[in-house]
């Protein structure tokens, strides 16, 4: 995850909850950085809801904002 996503600063959006949180958990033990994490629960949402919460998170945080976090999609769609 470091190389090609730390160069291009592309935050990742998975369905892959429990793999992402646990790298997660490591890059901040390791004190490694990466450009952000999105996740969803698969099926949670239509894809309509999860391109109007990406909207709204990417209409609210800072690219710069993002580096280091891990962001559930959830807070964007049933929040606003």
């Amino acid at each position: 995850m470091s190389y090609p996503n730390r160069i291009q600063r592309r935050v990742i959006y998975s369905f892959n909850v429990g793999d992402f949180c646990q790298l997660h958990k490591a890059y901040l033990k390791q004190q490694q950085k990466h450009s952000g994490i999105v996740l969803a629960a698969k099926k949670s949402y239509a894809i309509g809801e999860q391109l109007r919460g990406l909207l709204k998170l990417a209409e609210s945080v800072e690219a710069e904002d993002m580096a280091n976090q891990l962001v559930f999609l959830r807070k964007y769609i049933e929040n606003f």
